[in-house]
């Protein structure tokens, strides 16, 4: 299973469960001490979402709590230390849960 949050990947496959993969898992997440990126500085960065007349449009949300999201990718999400969504997963999540269709670009930050 492979979950993309941000800029980076964190990765949990369920079919490795033996010591060795539990091992790589945890030094994977313990030298993470920040994840690397202040997201409230982008709070401000327009975002514009549109949709089919007529079908409503789920609303934002504020923090990866707000929405359910599968108990792995949640944890990866919180061992990334990732606290706030970027302005696309703060309206894509909601959209995506809602089994709707989307597309979505966002500027990377890479020049």
């Amino acid at each position: 299973r492979l979950s993309l949050v941000g800029s980076e990947m964190c990765i949990r496959d369920s079919r490795y469960t033996d010591s060795r993969s539990q091992k790589e898992e945890q030094k994977l997440f313990e030298d993470k001490t920040t994840p690397g990126v202040n997201f409230e500085k982008y709070d401000e960065i327009p975002v514009e979402v549109s949709g089919v007349a007529g079908e409503p449009i789920p609303p934002n949300i504020e923090s990866f709590t707000d929405v359910k999201i599968h108990p792995e990718i949640q944890a990866n999400i919180e061992k990334c230390k990732y606290t706030r969504p970027t302005p696309v997963q703060k309206h894509a999540l909601p959209i995506v849960i809602a089994g709707k269709d989307l597309m979505a670009c966002a500027q990377t930050g890479s020049e």
